[in-house]
């Protein structure tokens, strides 16, 4: 089907959202499942930040989850290592429209059972067990960006999570906020495959009595020192940490 450019009629919210630990990625991401149907793969090991009534599940009973969507219409998915992530993004395909939302929470953990995967592959002898041959690497970067790729394609809205580092332009100088990932250009590569990067920040202001306030917020439009955009310019440069009231804003604009 045809249709104009600008018509998000079947329109997909494809986000990362990055930042420090206890900026609130996890608590916001797993809010959703509130409204949508949303499947949340814990890479990361942050279920304890969740919602207690979100169901949370192995890995091995990932198909219970699908095939039940009314007994569980969302749920946690905990993945220990890459051949899972890959298991689960085929379960994906096969069962397109069971989910609305898809999270990974964090791409940064991901990409670390990626090189575990890397390292237990390698037939290359190497003197550090620690160390990737030229060739690990180049395996790496590839099958990252295909699984990235391929869950950001999904038929469903997706969000990946990542911590934050800095970055430091050898050529500028310029140092600026971007996701942690291993390879340099990684980071860049990733926010440029997204239609939404947030910087999620933690602020503490002390007070006059001695207690510190404390403000979490996602930032969607770059100051200079971080990656952040907005395709379409939906969001405020800086929006409370709620994703739900985030997802309607741009899907209803």
């Amino acid at each position: 089907m045809i249709r104009k450019a600008g018509d998000k009629e079947g329109w997909n919210i494809k986000m990362l959202l990055y930042g420090a630990s206890d900026t609130g990625k996890t608590y916001a991401t797993s809010r959703l499942s509130e409204k949508y149907r949303t499947l949340i793969l814990d890479v990361e090991g942050g279920h304890l930040s969740a919602p207690t009534e979100l169901p949370y599940a192995d890995f091995a009973d990932f198909g219970e989850m699908v095939r039940f969507p009314d007994q569980y219409p969302s749920g946690m998915v905990k993945v220990d290592t890459w051949e899972q992530a890959e298991q689960i993004l085929a379960g994906l395909r096969r069962n397109p429209d069971r989910f609305e939302v898809v999270v990974i929470d964090s791409l940064t953990e991901l990409q670390k059972r990626c090189t575990d995967w890397v390292k237990s592959k390698q037939t290359t002898v190497v003197r550090d067990l620690d160390t990737l041959t030229l060739q690990g690497w180049g395996a790496l970067s590839e099958k990252f960006r295909t699984m990235v790729r391929g869950y950001r394609d999904l038929r469903s809205h997706v969000v990946f999570t990542a911590l934050e580092q800095y970055s430091s332009d050898d050529q500028t100088g310029i140092v600026r906020w971007v996701p942690t990932f291993d390879n340099r250009k990684m980071p860049f590569e990733v926010v440029g495959w997204m239609d939404i990067v947030g910087h999620a920040i933690k602020r503490e202001k002390r007070k006059n009595d001695g207690t510190t306030d404390i403000q979490r917020i996602f930032r969607f439009v770059s100051n200079g020192r971080e990656e952040a955009k907005v395709r379409g310019g939906f969001l405020n440069e800086e929006e409370p940490p709620d994703l739900v009231k985030i997802f309607e804003k741009v899907l209803n604009h």
